[in-house]
């Protein structure tokens, strides 16, 4: 037998050595992959990859600097109070995701291997595929995801986010030391066994609800049964033994969370949880994460070793939460406008830009056209602002796209170019003008006209002060003094993430304080998708897959991770994120990639930021060529102080 074939790429497959002949293929859309080369059966026992495994000490000294940093998961072995960091090997490392997977895998503590069975028949040629996680909390596009699964729905096997996932101090600073720092460690984790039998309990009601309603049919069943009587006497049995567990169970949970609230007493008089104190702020290292109100403050470690003025007292104007809207020239911040905005208005004309169309004579096709549209994926952000259908005298001109489109119907014209508005209407006498030229949607730009509450520059003010404290204290730790918060908006269910500039004790150049907090919200995700799961301790996260590119994942709190809510698989959608500095463009654009719904900065870069910086006049990452747009808010009020970079540092 050959060692190489060729694959449906026309990259070579590789004849891997495995006693099932199993195939490594490349595929244009999913890289490299594993594939049958003749029928397996379900049950089959198909790889066993050896893992490396890293002591504490190897990981903190050497490890966690290099590239690895993002292919290796925590491997926990009972006896040992610090975890090692494990490196899946062999076929392990190249099994691709799939919703619908065909493969599980286990993990042997004492052999250091992984297994990985069918859970299915697998046809030849067919690829073996395990799961990552929730198709919404991923952070790729899932191509083979046509009926993607939803938050509630983990698989028929849970979907593998049972794992033991890395505590982010872990993950990115080695491990908890004693004192005061174990402590906190606790109370993380009982933290996590609180969500974990929360979210267990709700399962639990959930399905005793559905039991007791599937016994009540089937009571119904046999009072008009002649036949088969005792079939289902047996099946409403069998559900009452199961609805009985189901209580048990629960019981069980509900005596957990009361030890969890009792042991986070105990921990309390020891160690004060100090998440409220601004004056003395708690330290967020590299990505720290918690589920408490973003009115509390920045979560983490111990408090610095000496007192910090965050703010000044000015500020306390801004502590009442009320419903009083705030006249925009007493607001403490302003927006940054694109560059499009700005040019449009230095100039006093309308901005075109040129789009194709094509003209319609015969109106009942114009249905169909539309159609056309959303099929060949012509409906794309940048001409969302504008009506797609002109009507001009007993004809009509629909806009196709501003790209040449793809080959029309048959009997259609050929489409040509035609100048259409650049931007949305700002107000009513601008939605007048543009509508000469071609329709707009009457949709204004909303920040334009956006109203704040006191309540609201309340919890910004509040963000804003936790960026600055996180920056002040990784200040005395002898980092870059740049802090960033994320949080969603007051009244949702509680999402928060801090990051700060590591590049000084990373030795690396984009450990930026924005992706250290992009990355704290991922890990949430994550914890929140392997809350559902009872099997923990044999089972790999998706944020351990050793197949995956990086340690994170796409979703959300439950109530925001619904498959069918709009933007829910994006890591910050519907979040705001607060900073000291100005974002890098690298950092803006990977805002943009992540759906943040608002940001808010102290300090602008002059020459480096992305938000305006760099330009040195509007923001250049929110305008053309961009499928999402954000507000962009500096603050101009004088209470606030954020610590001083260096002339000419991207933050």
């Amino acid at each position: 037998m050959d060692a190489l074939d060729v694959s449906s790429s026309g990259a070579p497959s590789i004849k891997h050595l495995n006693t099932h002949a199993l195939e490594i293929q490349t595929t244009a859309n999913k890289g490299r992959g594993v594939y049958a080369t003749y029928a397996i059966p379900q049950g089959t026992l198909v790889e066993i990859s050896p893992v490396l495994l890293f002591t504490p000490d190897e990981w903190e000294d050497y490890g966690r600097h290099t590239v690895l940093d993002h292919y290796t998961f925590i491997w926990r072995t009972p006896g040992e109070s610090k975890p090692s960091m494990a490196l899946a090997l062999g076929l392990g490392s190249i099994f691709n995701h799939s919703s619908r997977p065909n493969v599980s895998f286990l993990r042997q503590i004492a052999d250091q291997t992984i297994e990985y069975s069918t859970t299915r028949d697998v046809a030849a040629g067919e690829e073996l595929c395990i799961s990552y996680g929730d198709p919404a909390r991923l952070w790729f596009s899932v191509s083979d995801d046509v009926d993607a699964l939803s938050e509630s729905d983990p698989g028929e096997w849970g979907g593998l986010d049972g794992v033991e996932l890395d505590d982010p101090f872990e993950r990115d600073h080695g491990y908890p030391a004693e004192g005061s720092t174990g402590v906190l460690a606790e109370r993380d984790q009982l933290r996590m066994n609180l969500s974990h039998a929360q979210h267990e309990i709700t399962s639990l009601n959930r399905k005793g609800e559905e039991s007791a309603q599937e016994i009540g049919r089937l009571d119904e069943e046999v009072d008009g049964l002649k036949h088969d009587k005792g079939q289902v006497e047996e099946q409403v049995a069998m559900l009452t033994k199961e609805l009985q567990g189901e209580r048990a169970r629960r019981v069980e949970l509900q005596s957990t969370v009361a030890e969890v609230h009792s042991r986070s007493a105990q921990l309390n008089a020891v160690t004060p949880d100090r998440t409220g104190q601004h004056a003395k702020p708690t330290t967020t290292i590299g990505a720290s994460a918690a589920s408490t109100s973003p009115t509390d403050a920045p979560v983490t470690v111990s408090a610095p070793t000496e007192q910090m003025n965050v703010v000044d007292a000015a500020i306390d104007e801004w502590t009442e939460a009320s419903d009083e809207v705030v006249p925009p020239p007493e607001l403490p911040f302003e927006r940054i406008r694109s560059l499009e905005e700005l040019e449009e208005e230095e100039i006093d004309e309308i901005k075109t830009m040129n789009a194709w169309v094509v003209d319609i004579e015969d109106p009942r096709i114009i249905s169909r056209m539309l159609r056309f549209l959303k099929e060949n994926a012509l409906d794309t952000p940048d001409l969302g602002h504008l009506r797609r259908v002109r009507k001009v005298n007993n004809k009509a001109i629909m806009l196709l796209s501003t790209g040449p489109p793809p080959p029309l119907p048959d009997l259609l014209p050929t489409p040509y170019l035609y100048a259409v508005p650049k931007l949305a209407a700002k107000d009513q006498d601008d939605l007048r003008r543009k509508n000469l030229v071609w329709p707009v949607e009457p949709i204004m730009r909303t920040q334009e006209e956006r109203k704040w509450t006191r309540g609201e520059v309340a919890w910004i003010v509040r963000g804003l002060r936790r960026a600055v404290a996180v920056a002040q204290e990784a200040g005395l730790r002898g980092e870059v003094p740049i802090g960033t918060y994320v949080c969603n908006a007051p009244g949702e269910e509680a999402v928060e993430a801090a990051g700060v500039d590591t590049r000084h004790s990373a030795n690396h150049p984009l450990r930026h304080s924005v992706m250290a907090a992009i990355r704290g919200i991922a890990h949430i995700r994550v914890l929140m998708s392997s809350s559902a799961s009872t099997s923990a301790p044999m089972r790999i996260s998706a944020e351990a897959s050793p197949a995956s590119s990086a340690p994170v994942s796409r979703s959300a709190t439950p109530s925001l991770t619904s498959s069918t809510k709009n933007g829910a698989d994006y890591l910050l959608t519907s979040l705001t994120l607060f900073t000291t500095h100005e974002p890098c463009i690298m950092c803006s654009m990977a805002l943009v990639h992540s759906r943040v719904k608002d940001i808010f900065y102290v300090q602008g870069m002059p020459g480096t930021g992305g938000c305006g910086g760099a330009e040195g006049r509007g923001c250049g990452v929110v305008g053309k060529g961009v499928n999402h747009r954000f507000g962009v808010w500096r603050w101009t009020g004088t209470a606030l102080h954020v610590p001083d970079v260096a002339p000419g540092l991207d933050a």
